[in-house]
């Protein structure tokens, strides 16, 4: 009688409805897909306990939650006559106890019918879907039958929906529970993990499942308490939501570096909802920092100090680093980070080194057997030894630099006899663990270290950057000599023996300075009379040149010559000059041999020269053979003068004013004669104004003194000058236009037609003819002013004075009322407002405006009446004017087709079925109902269009609405971010770039173009998402792509040489280290951390190539460069020329030395030429005194490169001119005796030499000697 077989679902819906019906019935037509059935031609369906059970299903055509839900059963089986089943399950959610018939038969033909009606949650219901109702048997089994009067219907559900509105709240397709405290990530009310900076918005969607419109009442719409890193986007784009409509709101969560961790806040929405108002839901977001620092580091130099050590902070080596949260520490630590590789054969040795305070840390590649391609993209082979990784790793890991022999005795041999390879990639950094807040430095440390400076933000996260710290000691020795020593002759040497010695100190290590005599002598020889220097010189040990010291070694013959002149001189003037002539005269007495003393005036003539007014003073001096001065004598002349100057003027003045102004220039000057010397007379006003200035009207007296140059004063002149003023006073006039006042009467002054009228002198008074004037003189007339000036001279001119008559009438208007004819028009005239209007100076014209009118002007409207008298005068005043019309308007109406919007909606305008109503009295005012149309009204819909004029009057007329549904897709797409493969490659799919794209009847399909992308679209790429829905409708939208290059370039350097230049500098390009590095989408930048090279470099250096692909990745790799120097050393001190400061070891820079290739500390330079003496072939330098005494020492009379003109002629004169000694070419062999003898030339005395170098009779040079024996 009973077997299970699978039955198909027949649903049938009945109900008719014209927008939406408010009562869906469905009737059930089996009770599958699983069911126990009797056999036909028995139509019971039957459940047993705790097996099969029943199952009712139909898919609901209404996307709307219903009010209620009532099912018609007939309950015809039931074994054990149950009184209710509590096992009823709606849409899988156990229901209330449902009542059944509780007696009636246990098998498949019931005799009668036990209907049953059952109440299910309408919360469990499932809009516009399938809805399940699974019936399991309680006791033994029972079943439905067929409902009676309804053939094949075991079910009837009824289901009625409110006209109020009802909330929901989706999350994408997720709706979320009205007081959800529990955020997922599938409602999109958990943001999951955000880093500070990058906000994150979800877009919500409040649906109204009721009938009618939903008002969201907030204010805000959407409103959010809780962690401010929660903010609302976008509020809704309504407040009103029509039935079975949606508006969307997006909220973001943007945490702050302080908002770290679970972030909550509550959505709350305030709204008419009756049983969820307001409805609220919890969102939730973690704040993470993952975010690194952008670490940036510089280069820096550092220098010891006078402790021999320096201690750098790792603050230091930062160049600007930041972070999105902030950055807590920088440390620093020894070494680069990098790569290393290398490739080498079977049977040879494979050796990388790191760079300097770096280790191998990580093995990228390491492969005994068969690989191919170069260093940096190494592609494996067929065979690899298997302990290629531990052998690697124990000879390089965690170390400096390392070497490993490429053969089958470390490796084994995983070939078979095939020759093979040994291929390493390592990378290398600091020491794990090492970096420290600080680093020190001392002097075992000069030179340059490679650091990696750590930046770790407040979060932990941590970035390194590489930089360099070149330590420098650049601090000198300090030399301390034993003091300069001042000594007199020891007895019997002309010199004397004296000890000197210095040390040094320095911050590093420094050896004894060493001393060099300026005589060029040992420094325990005997130093001679004078001054002779000592210069101390050391170097530290890191090259640091000391100051130098100079110590004086003074051995003095302290005996000094006297002086004895022929007394003091006082004189007059002699006749007729301004001088006079005096005789002066000085011996000198010394020990040892002294010469005439040599007197110089203080006014720098000669002793011989006529001595002027005043005091001359003469200075004798003289020094003896050793240099010994005598004591300056000084002897003065004193000559006086006492002639008085004499001053003659240029005359007494009589002169007229000069035009336009009141005085006159005049010229005055006078002279004065002296014996001597006397300057231009000065002459003083008796105004006390300058000579040169306007004199005035009147008498002015100026009287003349001057004093010679010896302050004899000159008498007094006096001179008059006279000025008349017999000049007109200039009379300007203006015509002038005066307004009468309200009486009829104005008056003027003089003041109100002068024009600025002038007197060179000043004016006295003004006086006009006429000042009074009334209606009577109404235009121009003429009038005469009068001006005289304060030295009584006059004169007159005439000017118009034009009268008007300004004052405006006055103005009475009255309200009016007046009707519209039957053409709808109206008219007034300016009497029928006029309200006795009146005028001073009579009656005055009227005129109203406006005066017509028409339907637009129904109503009060205001007019203007204006008066005009005979002057032009005018005023107004204004009316109202009352115009009435009662016409209604002409209604006329037309059929119109409007389209759904994306929402489902439509709304129309009177506009849009208004089809030309009219109005007498124009367009009348419409509207139009109903107005607004849902997915309800598709079809045709009639509608009432009112029109109403501006009186009050109306009519109306129906018309037709036909609604089409031509909606298309809402299209949401949202921005990705994508990185290149290994290749250059990339590819999206559609479902990436939506963003929950919807359509009010579904979405057919869903495509995204371009789909791929390559290195040329790094950055942000447009692409346009394409939705298509059932009815065909398209529409699309675009997101961005964002395609990134995180793949670093592969960096290849080579190891180079360079050699200093002249300068002791060397330069390199990248280019010349760079050897092949390769990047997948193009390299754009080499950079170099070293590219200039000087004398502190020499040797191998270590510089850093950093390769910027075109898309920003960095990698570094490191070379060697070797700098070379091929210079000379000059002065044999160990340093090559080009890197020498001091080419010839003299102690002065060559920078500042005037003969840097020849030793001259003395830097001696007569002729001022800038090029030292000591290779200054121009320079000649001319002994003044030699000692012909046949010691070898100062025999002859040298003149330095004489030699260089050998057409020179030298000539030498004893003080009374005669020539005593001539030689052409001299060769510097005269040894003080007379020419052409071997007598020789009185000793102790002066001679007087002159030297011609090119022979042709100029004298180039001379000069005197001293001769001494």
């Amino acid at each position: 009688m009973k077997k299970n077989i699978l039955l198909i679902i027949i649903i049938s819906l009945m109900q008719t409805f014209t927008v939406f019906a408010q009562t869906q019935v469905y009737d059930i037509l089996n009770c599958g897909p699983n069911v126990a059935t009797c056999a036909s031609p028995y139509t019971v369906r039957y459940a047993y306990p705790n097996n099969n059970s029943l199952q009712l299903q139909w898919t609901s055509v209404v996307n709307l939650i219903p009010a209620s839900i009532t099912v018609e059963l007939n309950y015809a089986v039931n074994c054990n006559g149950v009184g209710s089943n509590n096992k009823v399950k709606f849409n899988g959610s156990l229901q209330s106890a449902q009542s059944v018939p509780p007696a009636n038969l246990c098998d498949c033909s019931p005799i009668s019918s036990a209907l049953a009606t059952w109440t299910l949650n309408p919360s469990n219901y499932t809009p516009g879907g399938v809805n399940i109702i699974d019936i399991e048997a309680m006791s033994s089994f029972e079943g439905l039958e067929i409902l009676p009067g309804h053939p094949g219907v075991y079910a009837r559900v009824t289901v009625n929906y409110s006209p109020i509105p009802e909330i929901n709240i989706k999350g994408g397709t997720v709706s979320i529970a009205n007081g959800d405290s529990t955020p997922t990530a599938g409602d999109l009310t958990d943001y999951g993990a955000v880093s500070p900076g990058t906000p994150l918005d979800h877009t919500f969607t409040i649906e109204n499942l009721g009938g009618n419109s939903l008002s969201l009442t907030g204010t805000p719409i959407v409103s959010i308490s809780g962690s401010t890193a929660f903010s609302v986007q976008t509020q809704p784009a309504s407040n009103t939501i029509a039935g079975s409509g949606s508006e969307t709101f997006a909220v973001r969560f943007n945490p702050t570096c302080t908002q770290t961790g679970l972030q909550t806040a509550v959505i709350s929405i305030a709204n008419d909802d009756s049983d969820e108002n307001p409805y609220t839901f919890t969102v939730q977001g973690t704040g993470v920092d993952n975010v690194k620092p952008t670490a940036a580091a510089k280069n820096i130099t550092v220098q010891l100090g006078s402790a021999g050590n320096v201690i750098v902070n790792a603050s230091q080596l930062n160049d600007g680093s930041t972070d999105n949260c902030g950055i807590a520490n920088y440390k620093a630590a020894a070494g680069f980070t990098g790569t290393a590789c290398g490739i080498v054969g079977e049977g040879s040795n494979l050796s990388l080194n790191a760079p300097a305070g770096s280790v191998f840390n990580n093995i990228l590649y390491a492969r005994y057997g068969v690989t191919y391609g170069t260093c940096g993209s190494f592609i494996p082979g067929f065979c690899n030894s298997g302990n290629s990784t531990l052998e690697v790793t124990n000879a390089f890991i965690g170390k400096n630099s390392g070497s490993i022999v490429a053969d089958n005795t470390t490796f084994g041999d995983p070939c078979g006899g095939t020759p093979k390879n040994l291929a390493v990639q390592l990378s290398y950094g600091p020491v794990v663990g090492s970096e420290q807040t600080s680093i020190t430095y001392t002097c075992a440390d000069i030179g340059i270290h490679n650091v990696t400076l750590f930046v770790t933000d407040n979060s932990g996260n941590v970035s390194t950057a590489e930089a360099t710290i070149t330590v420098q000691d650049i601090i000198i020795p300090v030399i301390t000599a034993d003091g300069d020593k001042n000594v007199n002759a020891d007895a019997g040497i002309c010199g004397a023996s004296v000890s000197v010695s210095a040390s040094a100190t320095d911050n590093c290590s420094v050896g004894t300075p060493t001393g060099v005599r300026s005589d060029a002598q040992l420094l325990t020889d005997v130093y001679p009379l004078g001054i002779t220097t000592i210069t101390w010189n050391v170097t530290d040990a890191n090259g640091n040149a000391a100051a130098a010291v100079t110590q004086k070694v003074t051995v003095t013959d302290n005996q000094i010559p006297v002086i004895t002149a022929n007394g003091d001189k006082n004189v007059n003037a002699d006749a007729g000059i301004c001088g006079a002539s005096v005789s002066v005269s000085a011996s000198a007495a010394d020990n040892c041999s002294v010469g005439t003393p040599t007197g110089v005036r203080s006014d720098a003539q000669l002793l011989t020269d006529i001595y002027p007014v005043g005091t001359t003073t003469i200075t004798w001096n003289v020094t003896d053979a050793n240099g010994n001065a005598a004591a300056a004598v000084t002897q003065t002349v004193t000559v006086a003068d006492n002639q008085i100057p004499v001053i003659t003027a240029n005359g007494d003045k009589n002169v007229n004013a000069d035009a336009g102004t009141c005085g006159a220039s005049v010229s005055v000057s006078a002279s004065a004669a002296d014996n001597c010397s006397v300057g231009t007379p000065t002459g003083v006003r008796s105004d006390a104004q300058l000579l040169t200035d306007v004199y005035p009207v009147g008498t002015t007296t100026i009287t003349w003194n001057v004093t010679d140059a010896n302050g004899n004063v000159a008498a007094a002149v006096t001179q008059t000058v006279t000025v008349t003023d017999n000049i007109l006073p200039t009379v300007l006039t203006k015509n002038i236009i005066v307004p009468l006042d309200a009486l009829g009467t104005v008056s003027i002054s003089a003041s109100d037609v002068d024009d600025n009228s002038s007197d060179n002198c000043g004016i006295a008074t003004r006086e006009l003819d006429v000042t009074s004037f009334t209606c009577a003189n109404l235009g121009a007339n003429t009038v005469t002013l009068k001006i005289t000036d304060i030295h009584n001279n006059v004169s007159t001119k005439t000017a118009t004075v034009t009268v008007e008559d300004k004052i405006a009438p006055t103005v009475a208007a009255k309200n009016i009322i007046v009707q519209l004819d039957a053409s709808g028009n109206a008219s007034i005239a300016a009497a029928d407002v006029n309200n006795n209007s009146t005028d001073i100076c009579g009656t005055p014209a009227l005129s109203v405006f406006p005066n017509t009118f028409t339907c637009a002007n129904v109503g009060i409207n205001t007019v203007t009446l204006t008066a005009t008298d005979a002057s032009g005068n005018s005023s107004s005043a204004t009316a109202t004017v009352t115009i009435e019309d009662k016409t209604a308007p002409i209604v006329l109406t037309k059929n119109i087709t409007v389209q759904l919007d994306a929402s489902g909606n439509a709304s129309i305008t009177a506009a849009a079925v208004n089809n030309g109503s009219t109005d007498s009295c124009g367009t009348p005012s419409l509207t139009v109902s109903p107005n607004t149309f849902t997915c309800a009204n598709v079809g045709a819909n009639t509608v009432t269009l009112t029109a109403s004029d501006a009186n009050g009057n109306t009519s109306t007329k129906t018309a037709v609405v036909t609604v089409e549904s031509k909606i298309a897709a809402v299209v949401l797409t949202k921005n990705v971010t994508v990185q290149l493969d290994a290749l250059g490659n990339a590819s999206i799919t559609a479902g990436q770039i939506d963003n929950g794209s919807s359509s009010a009847c579904g979405i057919a399909s869903i495509t995204v173009n371009p789909q791929t992308f390559s290195c040329s679209n790094v950055g942000a790429n447009t692409v346009r998402l394409t939705v298509v829905d059932v009815n065909g409708n398209t529409s699309s939208a675009t997101a961005v792509v964002t395609v990134q290059d995180i793949t670093a370039p592969i960096v290849i350097t080579r190891n180079i040489s360079v050699e200093l230049d002249a300068s002791g500098d060397a330069s390199i390009t990248a280019a010349e280290i760079n050897n092949g590095s390769t990047d997948t989408c193009g390299i754009t930048a080499y950079t170099l951390s070293k590219s200039s090279f000087n004398c502190t470099n020499a040797g191998v250096n270590t510089v850093i190539l950093t390769v910027r692909d075109r898309n920003g990745n960095i990698a570094t790799g490191t070379a060697t460069v070797t700098v070379l120097n091929s210079f000379e050393d000059n002065d044999s001190d160990g340093i090559k020329d080009n890197c020498d400061d001091d080419d010839d070891n003299d102690g002065v820079s060559d920078r500042s030395d005037n003969c840097p290739l020849v030793s001259n500390p003395y830097q001696e330079d007569r002729n001022h030429n800038g090029l030292g003496d000591a290779c200054d072939s121009e320079q000649m330098n001319i002994s003044q005194a030699f000692t012909p005494n046949g010691d070898g020492i100062n025999d002859t009379w040298v003149i330095s490169n004489i030699e260089r003109h050998p057409n020179s002629v030298v000539r030498v004169f004893n003080r009374w001119g005669t020539q005593v000694f001539i030689a052409k070419n001299y060769q510097n062999d005269w040894d003080g005796h007379y020419k052409n003898n071997s007598q020789s030339l009185p000793e102790s005395s002066s001679y007087y030499y002159q030297i011609d170098l090119d022979g042709d009779g100029t004298t180039d040079k001379e000069g005197w000697i001293y001769i001494t024996r």
